[in-house]
């Protein structure tokens, strides 16, 4: 059986604060592929250091999530308490 891997996303506002500018894969130091674990430590990191984008987290599948604008909840992390 092959592990599940995972990616992670950003969407950052556009200039508008209207729109989202598209996904963007997430660049880190970390290795490839990221455990679930690894994926959602790396997002709560992102979230502090970019409060107003978007951050998701996928199947390292090469799915993007969907376009921000139509954005399910439940791929958006909520915000985490230290």
């Amino acid at each position: 059986m092959t592990a599940t891997t995972y990616t992670v996303w950003m969407a950052c506002p556009a200039d508008d604060g209207e729109h989202w500018l598209p996904w963007q894969l997430a660049k880190h130091n970390a290795r490839f592929p990221l455990t679930n674990h690894e994926a959602h430590r790396l997002a709560r990191c992102l979230r502090w250091w970019w409060p107003g984008h978007l951050i998701a987290v996928r199947p390292g599948d090469g799915s993007q999530p969907a376009w921000p604008a139509l954005m399910a909840d439940h791929y958006d992390l909520p915000p985490y308490a230290d």
